[in-house]
């Protein structure tokens, strides 16, 4: 088989697979009474780069604190984007409020350790603290049931993001679970 054959059966095959992927029916569950469930949710990944996996070249940055250090420059861009990285030290870059900020773990917003099981949302429709389902996530990250603990100033309205974890098969989960799905979670109470 030449080149241009191959070409085109791979690119054949790649078609296939995508329709394929599209024909799958996502899960429906049904919620207890308190809570609703609303398709066209838009999902999608949050994870914490590793500098380590990342090449050079190299740029400096001043922390909050005043420290200088050099870090690998598309780590420091994942760290900008995603919020928390590790780096070759050990310790956690954080891109927040306008600042760097150094930290031995990963903070959600709340200030506390980011742990998997953890969602940002638009708390003016999800409460904070909120059990959140997501019956697709299932399948590429073994969790259907989150805890609504963070935000983003990109997480607005119908829009959940799961934090998927630590280096590049995290990274790699974020995508597979990205799209719009069904979202479950508890109606919010009055407020007071």
């Amino acid at each position: 088989m030449g080149k241009p054959q191959f070409s085109r059966l791979l690119a054949g095959l790649a078609g296939i697979m995508s329709l394929a992927a599209c024909q799958t029916v996502p899960e429906r569950i049904s919620a207890p009474n308190n809570y609703q469930c609303q398709d066209g949710w838009r999902v999608t990944g949050y994870y914490t780069p590793i500098e380590n996996d990342f090449e050079a070249p190299y740029q400096s940055l001043t922390l909050k604190t005043q420290e200088n250090y050099h870090f690998k420059r598309n780590f420091v861009d994942a760290v900008r984007i995603e919020g928390w990285g590790k780096t070759r030290f050990g310790w956690y870059l954080g891109y927040f409020s306008g600042n760097w900020h150094k930290s031995p773990v990963p903070l959600n917003s709340t200030g506390k350790m980011l742990n998997l099981g953890e969602v940002a949302v638009d708390n003016t429709l999800i409460a904070k603290q909120s059990t959140v389902i997501i019956p697709h996530t299932a399948e590429h990250i073994q969790r259907s049931t989150f805890v609504a603990t963070d935000v983003g100033s990109a997480i607005k309205q119908k829009h959940v993001d799961v934090y998927t974890g630590e280096g590049e098969q995290a990274r790699l989960k974020t995508y597979a679970i990205t799209g719009y799905h069904q979202v479950c979670f508890a109606d919010r109470a009055p407020s007071a």
